[in-house]
């Protein structure tokens, strides 16, 4: 292998790496593999993870299409209190924990890096630091607000991630801020990958290196300069991920070729994935829905006896349905209850699994793939209404 062929493997390893995602738990990734088709992808449908979430692919060719993360609530926030354990909307890997707190006992409170932090001690993994200082502000406000008040400040901010309207306006944002830069983007992998090896091949290794390696050190520092200027725009406050972003592309400058991603990965992380999906989603939202509405329906047992811990978990997660099903009805015309009827009889199995469909040829027990949910067994009219079909 020679010189060449060697730094241009390096170079393109390095680009790889750079298309590699952490998709967080309860966290849903959406991306276009080609443009204008989009696909959801949970943290949990990825091969490599582990209990804190998966690794994804964003699309290799920058200019084939965006990318976008939205997660759901790291914690159960209630009237009573706070609880690191949260019902599994979203299938996620991420062990439950039993730490629970009335806000009257919540003496301190800060975030570090990723984590809530409370009385000191870390109490929950957000999916960025975005999420864990926007988590934190809630707590804090949710402290000063007088206890028969508390409800409505939480529904509140519930609804506030269901805003359809200011979704789609910070989506057209997004998406007008990275144009321009997806353009640079492309011409900078242009000149990585196809015109550096080919003037190589031409002129020779030795001939071309200085001049390519300056070439792309200014137009990733230009790269560069574009995206701060676009992240400025599309947020007011900087964040932690913009300077690591701009540390990365500065010091290794084919990072800047997925400069468009860094702006518009989390763009979209302070509303619901419901209405991320739906403005996305186009014929597959539906099948999002669904699976949103079933596992919200009939959540997986977390494995907490804590009555008080319960007590919030169950409060958040009908405060959550609730907010999913008016979404439904009001901004897409669609009834939970269509969602939620059960899958169409196999003709041979005598029950199914409520949260995931699977249908079983025993009348009662746990789902295997959905631990603690309960078999409900298929009706005599269930049963005749697809035998009469056929």
């Amino acid at each position: 292998m020679t010189d060449g062929q060697k730094l241009l493997l390096i170079l393109g390893l390095l680009y790889l790496y750079d298309c590699l995602v952490w998709v967080p738990g309860r966290a849903v990734l959406f991306a276009s593999a080609w443009i204008g088709r989009w696909r959801a992808s949970f943290s949990s449908d990825f091969h490599l993870g582990n209990r804190d979430g998966g690794i994804g692919m964003l699309n290799p060719l920058p200019f084939l299409g965006g990318n976008f993360l939205s997660s759901g609530s790291p914690v159960s926030i209630a009237p009573a209190g706070v609880c690191a354990a949260v019902t599994d909307a979203f299938a996620t890997r991420d062990a439950q924990s039993d730490s629970v707190l009335g806000y009257d006992e919540i003496a301190q409170s800060g975030t570090d890096g990723k984590y809530l932090v409370l009385n000191g001690a870390r109490f929950a993994r957000c999916a960025d630091e975005g999420q864990a200082a926007s988590v934190l502000e809630l707590v804090r406000q949710i402290i000063k607000t007088p206890a028969d008040r508390r409800e409505h400040r939480i529904r509140r901010e519930i609804a506030e991630r269901f805003d359809k309207t200011a979704a789609a306006e910070r989506l057209g944002r997004a998406n007008q801020l990275a144009r321009r830069l997806r353009w640079w983007c492309c011409a900078l992998f242009v000149l990585i990958y196809a015109a550096a090896p080919a003037a190589a091949l031409r002129f020779g290794v030795n001939a071309i290196v200085i001049p390519v390696a300056i070439a792309m050190l200014l137009a990733g520092w230009f790269i560069t300069f574009l995206y701060i200027r676009a992240e400025k725009r599309l947020n007011s406050t900087p964040s932690h991920d913009r300077f690591s972003h701009v540390a990365n592309m500065v010091l290794c400058p084919p990072a800047a070729i997925r400069a468009a991603d860094s702006l518009t990965l989390r763009s979209m992380s302070c509303f619901h994935p419901l209405v991320v999906a739906d403005l996305l989603l186009g014929d597959a939202f539906e099948s999002f829905a669904l699976r949103i509405i079933r596992n919200l329906k009939h959540p997986v047992q977390a494995g907490i006896a804590d009555p008080k811990a319960l007590e919030i978990i169950a409060w958040h997660a009908r405060a959550q349905l609730g907010a999913c099903v008016n979404y439904l009805k009001e901004q897409c015309s669609i009834e939970a209850d269509d969602l939620l009827a059960p899958p169409q009889w196999d003709g041979v199995s005598a029950a199914y699994c409520p949260r995931c469909s699977a249908q079983y040829t025993v009348e009662s027990g746990d789902c295997i793939d959905c631990h603690g949910i309960k078999l409900i067994p298929f009706t005599p009219a269930q049963k005749s209404e697809v035998t009469h079909e056929a």
